[in-house]
């Protein structure tokens, strides 16, 4: 055996086996890539155990373990009292930027479901 040396190839994972920002949704285009990935992991969820990734999904933290860890999903009061009114102040904008992105995730998986249906 020798030493990793920079530009090894340590690891090759085939693509069809990465759950990749490629939702099945024909509309999430205009979406950011991070969006994308997130209404891909969404549509696997809604795949429930027939999912190929419901064993990764089962690892994820519930949602209530993960809005209490960070605090731009606490409410305003608390982050005021132990943030302070400047990190208040962030958290409430990334909060309105977490609701505009959920709106156009929410129009894009409507918007797929109806496509679907017809």
């Amino acid at each position: 055996a020798r030493p990793v040396a920079g530009g090894d190839v340590l690891l090759v994972v085939p693509h069809a086996l990465l759950l990749t920002a490629t939702p099945r949704s024909h509309s999430a285009g205009a979406l950011a890539k991070t969006d994308r990935l997130i209404l891909a992991l969404l549509e696997e969820a809604a795949g429930g155990s027939a999912s190929r990734w419901a064993p990764y999904l089962r690892t994820l933290p519930p949602r209530r373990a993960f809005e209490e860890s960070l605090p731009l999903m606490w409410a305003q009061r608390h982050v005021l009292s132990l943030c302070g009114p400047v990190l208040a102040e962030r958290a409430a904008a990334q909060r309105a930027d977490l609701r505009r992105r959920h709106a156009a995730l929410c129009r894009v998986a409507l918007r797929s479901s109806a496509q679907a249906r017809s």
